[in-house]
């Protein structure tokens, strides 16, 4: 997540500074609601997000997979129940996506043969990391290996379960 910066206001329209400089005279900042220009705004993006989930009635963990919550405005502090919607992921599309998609497919214990792919570890790092974060691989399990000949061997081990780490 992008850090904010030290001169972007907040609701309140104080900068960083401001903030800091308030706090450390002891004033105690406020978590309560704030409503600007129709929207009901959190004091935090993380706040936000809670009670949009809230005002879905979608308990905490239990979200569909493969969506998130959004603001329909585009103010990542508003949690309005008008504006509030529920959406799929963002999809980048990418090299990674393909893979994935035909790494779904296999049962369990079935293999996909890269030759051509480097079988060093930074390089099979860059695979799982690519294929896990593309919305087809977010869920499956998998190991590399490399081969003998060069190239890797990309194994189907199961599909991650809600609760599981």
């Amino acid at each position: 997540m992008k850090r904010q910066s030290p001169n972007l206001r907040n609701i309140a329209g104080d900068t960083r500074e401001a903030r800091e400089k308030r706090t450390k005279t002891g004033e105690v900042l406020s978590f309560e609601p704030v409503s600007v220009d129709g929207c009901t705004l959190a004091p935090t993006i993380s706040m936000a997000r809670t009670m949009r989930f809230k005002q879905l009635g979608i308990a905490k963990g239990k979200q569909p997979t493969g969506t998130t919550v959004d603001a329909s405005c585009g103010n990542p502090l508003c949690f309005a129940a008008e504006h509030v919607l529920l959406r799929r992921w963002k999809s980048f599309g990418g090299k990674w996506a393909p893979l994935a998609t035909k790494l779904a497919k296999l049962p369990v214990g079935g293999f996909i043969d890269l030759p051509d792919y480097p079988s060093d570890t930074a390089s099979r790092n860059r695979l799982r990391g690519g294929v896990g974060a593309s919305a087809p691989g977010r869920m499956l399990r998998f190991s590399t290996q490399s081969l003998p000949t060069g190239g890797i061997r990309i194994t189907r081990r199961g599909t991650w379960e809600m609760g599981e780490h």
